[in-house]
């Protein structure tokens, strides 16, 4: 874990160069990031091995670490919504996957619920890969999250765990970059 976030935080500098652009959406300004090839060999020479990865339930796949793995999920977990769980083998990273039924919620609208929770820092509107997202922090959990609202009002959260961490936070910096649709043609494996 260790080499991965020095070489970590070198392609998150290098990623983040090459792959942020600035946008107008909802009348202010709003970062987009885009996983692009230039990404994906920056990755690649930085050493960090890994495979994207599809996420159950939702047409959408992820960049996994080789250092990290996936963690199988309780039922009691499963039945709070979550559908997925990857964790580094010394269990001092986390990252999680949670669908859960918003009841017809819009982005707007979580947004709004979530200006109203103290604990919530940090929350801006964030583009990745075409699909809109709110990016926040959950202080107290050291929690960076990504949340996104379907059109039938379902909320995808990914919740990664510990920010506080600067090597895991370049790392997640990369897997929240790489979030993104599946792409029909391609073999991608299932969470």
């Amino acid at each position: 874990m260790k080499n991965l976030k020095g070489i970590a935080a070198v392609v998150m500098s290098a990623v983040l160069c090459l792959s942020l652009t600035v946008t107008v959406f909802a009348e202010e300004e709003v970062q987009e990031i885009n996983w692009t090839e230039e990404m994906e060999q920056a990755v690649a020479q930085a050493g960090i091995e890994g495979e994207f990865v599809a996420i159950d339930k939702v047409a959408l796949q992820m960049f996994i670490p080789a250092a990290m793995r996936d963690a199988e999920l309780s039922e009691e977990e499963k039945g709070e919504g979550m559908i997925a769980c990857y964790v580094t083998e010394d269990d001092s990273a986390i990252v999680t996957v949670r669908y859960l039924d918003g009841e017809g919620v819009t982005l707007e609208d979580y947004s709004s619920a979530l200006e109203e929770m103290e604990d919530v820092s940090d929350l801006d509107v964030v583009i990745v890969n075409g699909i809109p997202y709110l990016d926040y922090v959950l202080k107290k959990d050291d929690c960076g999250c990504l949340a996104t609202v379907t059109e039938s009002g379902y909320i995808l959260e990914f919740v990664f765990y510990p920010m506080s961490d600067e090597g895991f936070a370049s790392v997640a910096g990369i897997m929240l970059s790489s979030i993104q649709p599946v792409d029909a043609e391609e073999e991608v494996p299932a969470a």
